[in-house]
């Protein structure tokens, strides 16, 4: 039994420090690459191997269907295409704190879309001073809009929805199945963008090291393995465990922001680090953490 707890644990802090990568190398890769082609080379690769770890498919109900269309939508589409558009106009570090307001915005959004989910004082008090931190980064030059900072928030409030999404799934579809399903129609949502947008897809730079390592990384571990790791974890140690790993994003997402892009930890960023990661640790109180049980590698 101890020795499951131990392995749970490596589990979720290997799927975390991978994580906590990916907006770095995305950062990297957007010198060569639109936000777009990152994503749809990167979500082609891992619907493959979600398909090779778990090939079987399932008879839906045309309910069931929209239902994965809008995980597709909110959870692929709408959070990495916003996450990458920030990353164009904000700094990595403030991308990887703000994204950690997802889970509270689940419990927010949860309160409204699902039965029996209700404020607590706790949530509230967490949510406005989450809320102080956000609007601290968003409007931190005398109230003009950082617009990468409010994409980014954007990002988290669509991963929210998909959170929320996920526990309407009825539980006979395999975890595995329902992520599978996900990159599906993330990955034609962003084929349709492409197309609106007249955007071409440059294979070119599949040629360069510094592209083709980044994006099998984050393809194969950041979006397959992770996923499988985090699972595990779940299983293992449970999802309140888990889930506070996500605590420790916005840390090693900074650290790996100053030594490889060579950003700066401005007090802004500090501050709001305080009050976004000292909300989330007050809203913990209540039990929101459940909703991430069936989180992607996102």
């Amino acid at each position: 039994m101890k020795k499951n707890l131990l392995f749970g644990h490596i589990e979720a802090m290997s799927a975390i420090l991978i994580w906590s990568t990916t907006f770095v190398q995305t950062k990297i890769l957007l010198a060569y690459l639109t936000p777009v082609e990152i994503l749809i080379f990167r979500f082609s690769v891992a619907f493959i191997l979600l398909y090779l770890l778990y090939p079987k498919s399932y008879h839906t109900n045309l309910t069931d269907e929209i239902k994965f269309i809008g995980l597709g939508l909110s959870g692929i589409f709408m959070y990495y295409i916003l996450e990458n558009e920030s990353l164009i106009y904000t700094q990595a570090a403030n991308v990887g704190l703000l994204v950690t307001t997802s889970p509270l915005l689940t419990a927010i959004l949860a309160h409204f879309f699902l039965k029996n989910e209700r404020f607590s004082i706790n949530l509230l008090v967490g949510f406005f001073m989450a809320a102080a931190g956000v609007a601290l980064l968003v409007f931190n030059k005398f109230g003009i809009i950082n617009i990468g900072d409010l994409l980014a928030f954007l990002g988290a409030l669509s991963f929210g929805a998909y959170s929320v999404l996920l526990n309407l799934i009825p539980a006979k579809y395999h975890y595995l199945y329902v992520t599978r399903k996900s990159f599906l129609y993330g990955l034609i949502f962003m084929l349709i963008y492409t197309l609106l947008t007249k955007n071409s897809i440059n294979f070119d730079s599949l040629q360069k090291p510094v592209v083709f390592l980044n994006l099998l990384f984050l393809s194969i571990f950041a979006s397959g393995i992770c996923f499988v790791l985090w699972k595990l974890a779940v299983d293992s140690i449970g999802s309140v465990a888990t889930s506070t790993y996500i605590y420790l994003t916005p840390l090693l997402n900074a650290v790996a922001a100053v030594v490889i892009l060579k950003e700066k930890i401005t007090h802004t960023l500090f501050w709001a680090g305080f009050l976004i990661i000292g909300g989330l640790f007050v809203s913990q109180k209540h039990d929101f953490t459940r909703f991430l049980i069936k989180k992607s590698g996102i």
